[in-house]
């Protein structure tokens, strides 16, 4: 028994020192390929680094908001693929830059590592202000509104409205031919009061809201603020179908609705033509005859009443 159990022991030792190097060989081999395929790979990567071709690209390097100065402090240069640059951004500090003395605003909101585009910046060689955002050949016009025909403040740049005409082409301007007409449709708005942040998410009630027209529709607008009163319809956001509208007159709101109109509006009193007062007569003629020649001569009235009238008489 103790011979049998030696036998077995040993040959269990012999099996488990076998099996031991074969595992310690099969792990040194299997770590082997793995670093020789990763080294593989790292010399191929620059092979494969230098077929695509980069350029320098202008980003932000934090967040900037609408009318932040863009300094080198802010930007910042990344190398974008060649292929994947966007139209209108620049490569270098020097093409942004330009004029060393002015200044660079942003027209709107840029995110962080975002590229700089030309028409997001006032440009090289423009100022920060609305007229950087001004399409070409438009016009900004200032309309005069109030909390009602200013839609309540919601009116945001960067929406669109209409703008309604109401006026009375009566003379007399009683209020019983008042006429609401449609002037405008789908106009931008450019700002409201000195907001013209397009990213802009507060409603405020404003007194004034640019928009933005062709020069025909300019001379409309400042027409129609003359003659009458405008306000403005705000439309749904990416709505730019023409819908058939039509003058809307005072009487199309019913006789009481009239009525109403006539008490708000006062009539204007014609004015009566009088004939101017005479000018009083402080003086007289008199007749002066001396050797046999008269002459006539004028005196002052010393009369108490002045409706009297001094005679003339030879003296």
């Amino acid at each position: 028994m103790r011979v049998n159990t030696i036998v077995t022991l040993g040959a269990s030792a012999a099996f488990g020192v076998l099996a031991i190097f074969l595992s310690r060989g099969w792990i040194n081999d299997a770590v082997s390929s793995q670093y020789t395929d990763q080294t593989a790979r790292h010399v191929q990567m620059p092979q494969n680094s230098e077929r695509v071709r980069t350029v320098p690209v202008l980003v932000a390097d934090v967040p900037v908001n609408f009318g932040d100065q863009l300094s080198t402090q802010n930007i910042r240069i990344v190398q974008f693929p060649q292929d994947a640059v966007p139209e209108g951004s620049y490569s270098a500090y020097n093409q942004l830059f330009k004029d060393p003395n002015g200044s660079i605003v942003a027209l709107t909101r840029i995110s962080m590592n975002e590229p700089i585009l030309g028409y997001k910046v006032s440009g090289p060689d423009g100022r920060g202000g609305l007229s950087a955002v001004i399409s070409e050949n438009m016009r900004a016009v200032g309309v005069r509104v109030n909390d009602v025909a200013g839609v309540g403040g919601f009116v945001l740049p960067g929406d669109y409205v209409d703008v309604v005409l109401t006026r009375d082409p009566d003379s007399q301007r009683n209020g019983t031919n008042l006429t609401a007409s449609l002037l405008l449709e789908n106009v931008r708005v450019l700002g409201t009061d000195q907001n013209a942040d397009d990213q802009s998410v507060t409603a405020d009630v404003v007194k004034t809201v640019t928009l933005e027209v062709t020069p025909q529709q300019a001379q409309k607008l400042i027409l129609g603020m003359d003659v009458g009163k405008l306000s403005l319809t705000l439309r749904r956001a990416g709505e730019i179908n023409s819908m058939p509208t039509r003058n809307v007159k005072a009487s199309d709101l019913g006789s009481s609705s009239v009525a109403r109109v006539q008490m708000r509006t006062p009539r204007r009193r014609a004015a009566i033509a009088t004939a101017p007062k005479p000018t009083p007569n402080h003086t007289a003629k008199v007749t002066i005859t001396r050797d046999g020649t008269s002459e006539n001569v004028s005196v002052f009235k010393e009369t108490l009443n002045p409706d009297e009238e001094l005679a003339g008489g030879d003296l």
